[in-house]
């Protein structure tokens, strides 16, 4: 029996914090780092380093790609017409 969710159908957890993740991406980059810094402290505590490397490794992943994000947005949204249309005629 095939369980799969519907397209479009609206997901809803009993958790709040888990709610507002889904719906925020802020909040949603917030939770992630958040509970990969428990799961490296865990894994620290417990000797496993190289899983602690990992996980430092997908956090800076993240933070580089939310930075290119913002960088990306402060630009199209800050850099009138006129320059954006000289730098690509520089390309």
């Amino acid at each position: 029996m095939d369980k799969r969710l519907q397209p479009g159908t609206k997901i809803q957890f009993t958790n709040e914090t888990l709610n507002t993740a889904f719906s925020d991406q802020q909040a949603f980059y917030e939770l992630y780092a958040a509970v990969t810094n428990r799961a490296i402290d865990f894994y620290a505590k417990s000797g496993r380093r190289k899983f602690a490397l990992k996980l430092h490794g997908t956090l800076s992943a993240l933070e580089v790609y939310v930075s290119s994000i913002k960088r990306r947005d402060a630009f199209t949204l800050t850099t009138p017409l006129s320059a954006i249309a000289e730098i690509l005629q520089q390309l």
